[in-house]
């Protein structure tokens, strides 16, 4: 077992010369200048020093500033055992005769595990404290899209103040700490149209495993997600008919309605609705009950009873062992939400917290090496050797958009194990050119059943200088699964052109019998993804192809006109719903979004094509066209 230490030291005087050294008052009283907590075994040890005849009074709250209740008072002796674990402490040291000798601020195993970007909170925090935290990330990073600032509020069970309101920005995480979403109540949740006046650059931020008892409005476009939630109210994915580009739900509860608005496409995975209202260009289900019914391409729904092969993410949760993570069995066939779900638990002393203020690759290679999994802080890490994950079902879960960033032409994140789940993290390309961002297996061996949920691959608009990555993502895996991920090659911010940001390929799966459901890959040099393996399956594809071409000519894929955004090279591949948008600053050709290259036995079904601006696409599925752009299927 583990021993964690963590010593707040309290210098009382100037004669107070090192943490062994005692002081002595105006009575005489031997006042300790420490006090100590320990893990041992189920229980945490709470030690101190101090000369006969003193008593401890000892107070506990799984929050840092929520209310204190008493776990004992008078204690005598030097130590005193709590048999929980995860809780802050406050602790008031008095003399023989009763008198306060000196009071001990919060201290205890949270403070060890979280970053300051973190904020735990429980039911018994005032609503002025949490709102003003959220306030305060509000205004720092409502127009911070590609700030540094990263942002977590991790919610213990209970009920919270209906006057508390969870409005999410950039960065941020609201999480529940329960084993179910009904553990944890809130009133508020909201995400509304940007600094732009709509939602369309509404990016990286997320929420999941609580309850909200109202309406929810969550206007988002990519690299967001809504998981385990339940929403005892209507779910609206836009504010008031602004652009929104989004988006994911899964594995959640809507009581009444869900309005999709003006969204330009969306997935809803493996969740029960009231119904369901909007219909523009994309809308996907599966898995979903009262998910509306298929008439494509009149609507644009495209509907599949059953997930036939899904995983959910691995979460952290608290119970009477502390912090840890959760990580759900496979389903099969699956259809609505499942928050009792079979899995696994693994506790806190197999985890190592990695911070960007004090982690870095060695470190935490050093850890992964003992067999620990990875929880990731929120924070920009910068890593100048690949994090290497080398034991089999290894989960990697970051936390407030933790964020990877390569410094030496590495990779960020190397998995050449077996059932690693990769999840939360956004990956941002460096300045010297990188292979590719994440990579599972290699060309000296594949690697089987990895899974990746809720990672969005970034190249450039963050800095001022040229940033690059061949392949964002790569797959040298069999059985991979891929759940909400979204790879795109900037078109605005800093460092953003033809010849600054280079990204040739957002993924490439080299493995077969892969699955991605919810798949968003925009504006690469070359295709967005490049599907080599046998016996695929995407379902939900949105994409956009590169804005910046300069010209036919430099961007011609042999002796075709322009790459496809979606290459299918392997055979026996199914993909359904599938949006491809092209919105050229020139006058460009695009032979199709979609090419199937030699491949057999493959399935496509409600595929479509958008032109916004200028150009022309000539077909949707090589040379197959469709009903104004939407083509219901193709087979080859």
């Amino acid at each position: 077992m583990k021993k964690l230490t963590f010593a707040i030291l309290i210098f009382l005087s100037a004669v107070c010369l090192a943490v062994a050294v005692s002081c002595a008052d105006s009575t005489g009283v031997i006042i300790p200048v420490e006090i100590s907590y320990a893990v041992e075994g189920g229980s945490t040890k709470i030690f101190w020093s101090c000369e006969d005849g003193c008593t401890l009074d000892l107070y506990s709250s799984p929050s840092k500033e929520g209310e204190f209740k008493v776990v004992a008072k008078g204690i005598k002796g030097k130590e005193f055992f709590d048999d929980r674990l995860g809780y802050y402490y406050k602790a008031v040291l008095k003399s023989a005769r009763g008198e306060v000798i000196k009071s001990f601020d919060a201290f205890g195993q949270p403070d060890d595990f979280f970053a300051d970007t973190v904020s735990v909170l429980s039911p018994s925090d005032s609503a002025e404290y949490v709102n003003a935290l959220i306030e305060k990330t509000y205004q720092d990073n409502f127009t911070g899209e590609f700030s540094d600032l990263r942002r977590a509020f991790l919610l213990h069970e209970g009920e919270y103040s209906s006057k508390i309101n969870f409005k999410q920005v950039y960065y941020t995480t609201v999480a529940g700490l329960g084993q179910t979403p009904e553990n944890t109540k809130v009133s508020y949740l909201e995400n509304k149209n940007g600094a732009n006046g709509n939602a369309l650059i509404n990016f990286w931020r997320g929420a999941e495993n609580f309850t909200v008892t109202g309406d929810v409005t969550y206007a988002v476009s990519q690299g967001t997600s809504l998981r385990r939630m339940n929403i005892l109210g209507n779910l609206t994915v836009h504010d008031s008919g602004g652009y929104a580009s989004g988006g994911y739900v899964g594995n959640s509860f809507v009581m009444k309605n869900l309005t999709s608005g003006s969204q330009q496409q969306w997935l809803t995975k493996n969740s029960r609705i009231g119904a369901w209202s909007g219909n523009v260009w994309n809308m996907v289900f599966s898995g979903t009950i009262n998910a509306p019914s298929e008439n494509y391409p009149s609507l644009k729904y495209t509907t599949v009873e059953r997930s036939a092969v899904s995983y959910e993410k691995p979460f952290l949760t608290f119970n009477e062992n502390g912090y840890c993570i959760f990580v759900p069995e496979k389903r099969e066939n699956a259809r609505g939400y499942d928050w009792n779900e079979e899995g696994t638990l693994i506790p806190w002393q197999d985890i190592y917290f990695a911070r960007a203020d004090r982690d870095n690759a060695t470190t935490i290679n050093r850890a992964l090496k003992e067999g620990k999994h990875l929880f990731l802080n929120p924070g920009v890490y910068m890593l100048d050797q690949p994090v290497c994950v080398t034991l089999d079902d290894t989960v990697v879960l970051g936390c407030g958009l933790a964020t990877l960033i390569p410094t030496a032409g590495n990779e960020c994140i190397k998995a050449l194990a077996d059932n690693v789940s990769i999840a939360g993290i956004l990956f941002d390309a460096g300045k010297i050119a990188s292979q590719s961002l994440l990579s599972f297996g290699s060309d000296e061996g594949f690697t089987s059943n990895p899974r990746v949920f809720d990672c969005y691959f970034r190249v450039g608009g963050r800095i001022e200088d040229n940033v690059a990555v061949k392949t964002a993502l790569s797959i040298k895996a069999n059985g991979a699964y891929v759940d909400n991920v979204w790879l795109w090659r900037a078109d605005h911010g800093d460092g953003v052109g033809w010849d600054k940001n280079q990204g040739d390929v957002g993924m490439e799966v080299f493995g077969d019998n892969c699955v991605a459901y919810g798949l968003f890959a925009e504006h690469f040099k070359k295709n967005n993804v490049v599907w080599q393996g046998k016996n695929g399956y995407l379902l939900f594809y949105q994409s956009e192809i590169a804005y910046d071409v300069p010209s036919n000519a430099e961007w011609a894929d042999g002796n075709r006109e322009g790459y496809s955004s979606l290459k299918i090279c392997g055979d026996g591949f199914v993909g359904q719903g599938l949006g491809v948008y092209t919105n050229f600053y020139r006058d460009i050709t695009l032979q199709s979004v979609i090419e199937v290259a030699g491949a057999t036995n493959v399935t496509i079904r409600h595929a479509c094509t958008i032109t916004i601006n200028k150009g022309r696409t000539l077909h949707v599925v090589n040379d197959a066209d469709g009903v104004n752009g939407f083509l219901t299927e193709f087979i080859a």
